[in-house]
């Protein structure tokens, strides 16, 4: 299907700067059905609102109109509405790609804003309404980190969590962090409006969740818990998490330098960016070695994996063992952790010698 230079362009802006709101707009998201009109799904509070829009195919250069499917957000809109919250709608150019953009992020404003007016009009959800009321009255938490959905006896808060990530050297993970790195959507669904079924999950950007590792659990919502309170705690088991992070890097990074100053005539390959591998020749009297350490992203609870490969060995065979013996002691600082596995070697490589690892 051919779709016209003039909004493709448009379309192109909406992939590449895809936030209309907290969550980014997937290329399945936008499905054009004809050159002049599309569907597209826009990610709001964990749901997708379903949006047509259509063009003149005659002229794009009038605004484009559309189908919210939705018989409660603008089934009978009005001029006077429409000028006052979705301005630039009456400001359509075609010329400009940011357009359709700046328009979609108006209605979707708007659409939020009713949401939100319903948690304060209707009685049996003003209890979240005041919760919404005080979640953003703090200093961490604005308006515009939090998306409300509400839909008959189901209410959805997805907020935007900013975590200080600076304590995280820059060698601690293979992954670089951008800006858009730093923050985490939690999703509140409560499902009763007594507080008694809530269901909570956290979306964790690509980066964030490697250098993560494994999602933390979280607390139980309590009916009596108010939603900052929820939120604060949230925040504080993952930046607990940051800190432990931080400080295993920390230590693998000096465990990494100390070894390498031990043996650094015998360094054969080192990782000096992010502190995880060091490769090196290793002799007991005739018999080499190449000793690989490698130190994961969860060292040190996790042992350094030592592995011994034989240079050469007069049997014949491939001698390739990982060293089972070494563990890394926590309780030990990784400079000393480091002198005992140069001197495990010795014993190590002549057990390999005889092929007895």
């Amino acid at each position: 299907m051919s779709i016209p230079t003039c909004l493709q362009k448009h379309l192109d802006e909406l992939y590449q700067n895809s936030c209309l709101g907290l969550s980014d707009i997937a290329h399945n998201d936008i499905t054009p059905y004809n050159h002049a009109d599309f569907i597209i799904k826009i990610p709001y509070a964990g749901k997708k609102l379903k949006w047509d829009i259509f063009f003149d195919p005659e002229d794009f250069t009038f605004p484009p109109d559309f189908d919210f499917n939705d018989d409660y957000f603008l089934a009978n809109p009005d001029i006077e509405m429409i000028e006052k919250h979705i301005p630039n709608l009456g400001n359509w150019n075609l010329d400009n790609p940011k357009m359709l953009a700046i328009i979609l992020k108006e209605f979707l404003e708007y659409y939020k804003q009713l949401q939100i007016e319903k948690l304060r009009k209707e009685n049996i959800y003003f209890r979240y309404y005041e919760e919404y009321e005080k979640l953003i009255s703090g200093d961490q938490i604005k308006a515009e980190n939090v998306e409300v959905s509400v839909d008959g006896t189901n209410i959805t808060f997805l907020i935007e969590i900013k975590l200080d990530l600076t304590v995280l050297p820059e060698y601690c993970s293979d992954y670089e962090l951008n800006n858009s790195d730093d923050t985490i959507l939690l999703k509140i669904i409560i499902n009763k409006m007594d507080g008694s079924n809530t269901k909570c999950s956290v979306q964790y950007p690509l980066n964030m969740e490697l250098i993560l590792g494994d999602h933390l659990p979280l607390p139980k919502f309590a009916r009596d818990v108010a939603i900052n309170e929820y939120v604060s705690a949230i925040k504080e088991i993952l930046m607990q998490r940051v800190s432990e992070i931080a400080e295993n890097c920390r230590l693998r990074k000096e465990f990494m330098t100390s070894l390498h100053s031990l043996v650094s005539l015998k360094i054969v390959e080192s990782d000096t960016e992010h502190f995880k591998k060091l490769v090196m020749l290793a002799k007991n009297e005739d018999y080499g070695c190449l000793v690989t350490t490698i130190a994961g992203n969860k060292f040190p609870q996790e042992n350094p994996a030592i592995k011994l490969s034989s240079v050469y060995c007069q049997e014949g065979k491939s001698c390739n063992k990982v060293l089972p013996k070494f563990q890394y002691n926590t309780s030990l600082s990784p400079d000393k952790n480091a002198h005992l596995l140069v001197q495990s070697l010795s014993q190590a490589i002549c057990q390999l010698k005889q092929h007895k690892c």
